[in-house]
């Protein structure tokens, strides 16, 4: 250390013994270090009556085997086992420990250094304003497919346990708690289907004031959406309800039925193949033109083979026009 910085560090240490802050083990080996540094510094170095600051101890035992006879008044020990500085009262006639060669006098405690700021209350009201609680996500791509067509799903989760103890955390009903550590990580299902759902479930033991243990869970879906299709067909012929067939018209996936459609018809009769049972559907001009349309249930293979249930809703007589169809 040079002047400069024993001077400075001197200061801070002063600050600290003359506020009543308890000085560390660290403290005390930085005033042995200052001592000695001052013996070859030039200039006036900042003073700190330390003569009642001794060697830090380990256990509560250490500080009760000192001697009696040698114990000082004011003498201050810091022990590492409770995290806490006692001061010897030679005077004192009740405190914390004594010294067990202390025989029938009835002077002389050591007493806990109490630095106490808050209240109980007010400390826990400070602990639970900085606890940070834990924290789960989980989240897939796609999040919704074509029914029957094989699918990839990829699932990402991440579970941060914060200031929270983690006891379990599974997915899909696989354990994950070694996965856990806060970083996102990726769960992959492959060649499905149909709609699926998995949960992400944590159960969690609170290490603020409010304590207990809790289960928190995420549940994601990846949907599947019934392929819907419009087109045109030749007046005489019905659509055809093969999955290679029907891919010649035209689809769209969505929860809703909704579509408008404009198309050109030599001869042709404008179709809707709509999850939709009891759908209303509007000319280019709004209105309504069901009864246009003979309604009936059909049956269309998907991508994998199997059947799905649908309404068709036919024109009944062919055009040969420009023509747009609104469905809801």
């Amino acid at each position: 250390m040079d002047c400069n910085e024993i001077n400075q560090t001197a200061a801070e240490l002063k600050m600290k013994f003359e506020a009543g802050m308890k000085l560390s083990a660290n403290d005390l080996d930085l005033l042995v270090e200052l001592t000695l540094a001052a013996r070859d510094c030039s200039g006036e170095v900042i003073s700190i009556d330390s003569s009642h600051y001794k060697e830090p101890l380990n256990t509560i035992t250490d500080l009760t085997n000192l001697n009696y006879l040698l114990l000082t008044d004011q003498e201050r020990h810091y022990v590492k086992e409770t995290n806490i500085e006692y001061v010897w009262q030679a005077e004192a006639t009740q405190g914390q420990y004594e010294p067990f060669d202390k025989g029938v006098n009835t002077q002389g405690f050591w007493l806990k250094m109490d630095y106490a700021v808050f209240t109980d209350t007010q400390e826990d009201r400070l602990r639970d304003s900085v606890y940070e609680d834990l924290t789960q996500t989980l989240s897939v791509s796609p999040t919704s497919f074509e029914k029957g067509v094989s699918t990839n799903l990829v699932y990402t989760w991440n579970v941060n346990k914060r200031d929270d103890t983690l006891n379990t955390v599974s997915l899909n009903g696989e354990d994950k708690l070694i996965e856990a550590t806060g970083i996102n990580r990726t769960y992959n299902i492959n060649s499905q289907v149909g709609t699926k759902t998995i949960s992400l479930v944590s159960n969690v033991t609170k290490n603020n004031t409010t304590g207990g243990t809790i289960v928190i869970t995420n549940n994601v879906t990846s949907s599947e959406r019934i392929p819907q299709y419009f087109g045109k067909v030749v007046d005489g012929n019905i659509p055809l309800l093969t999955y290679a067939e029907l891919q010649n018209y035209t689809k769209f996936l969505s929860t809703s039925s909704a579509k408008s459609v404009t198309q050109g018809y030599t001869n042709e009769k404008m179709f809707f193949l709509s999850i939709n049972t009891n759908a209303v559907i509007l000319d280019g001009n709004g209105f309504n033109v069901t009864p246009a349309f003979t309604k009936s249930t059909v049956t269309i293979k998907l991508a994998d083979g199997t059947d799905q249930t649908i309404t068709q809703y036919l024109l009944n007589n062919p055009l040969n026009s420009t023509g747009t169809y609104i469905i809801n």
